[in-house]
C-alpha cells in the first residue's frame, strides 16, 4: 500500500515541505513520549543522556555532536580495502575521493537532477 502524501512515512520517498513538516512533527512527538519520573537521574553532557534519555539540553546535544563526529571520523579511517569503492556510500559515508567513488556520486547526482526535472520524487 503506498504511503499517504504529507505523512512521516512518505518522507522516505518525497522530500516536499509538507512531508518534511510531517516528519519533524512525528520526531517531536516521539521525543516527547520519553518521560522520566526523576529528571535528575539523566547524566547530562553524556552520549547516554542524548541517545538513551533523548535529552536535548545544550551539554547533551554537544555530546551527541561529538559522538556523531567520532563515528564519521572513524569511518574515514577505514582501511581502503574495506571501503565499498564505486558506490555512493563510499563517497558519502567513508569520505572516499578515489576516481570510482567520485564517478559514482557524480552519476547519482546527474540521475537525481534528471528525476527532479521530470517531476519524480527525489531519492
Amino acid at each position: 500500500m503506498p504511503h499517504k502524501h504529507g505523512t512521516a512515512s512518505m518522507y522516505r520517498t518525497c522530500k516536499c515541505a509538507t512531508c518534511l513538516k510531517a516528519k519533524r512533527q512525528a520526531a517531536k512527538a516521539r521525543l516527547g513520549k520519553v518521560r522520566i519520573a526523576d529528571p535528575s537521574i539523566i547524566p547530562h553532557g553524556t552520549t547516554n543522556g542524548y541517545v538513551y534519555y533523548c535529552c536535548r539540553c545544550d551539554p547533551c546535544k554537544e555530546a551527541g555532536r561529538k559522538r556523531n563526529k567520532a563515528i564519521k571520523d572513524a569511518l574515514k579511517l577505514t582501511p581502503s580495502e574495506l571501503i565499498p569503492h564505486g558506490t555512493r556510500g563510499g563517497y558519502a559515508e567513508y569520505a572516499c575521493r578515489c576516481g570510482e567513488c567520485v564517478e559514482a556520486i557524480r552519476a547519482y547526482n546527474l540521475e537525481l537532477a534528471a528525476r527532479r526535472r521530470n517531476g519524480a520524487n527525489a531519492r
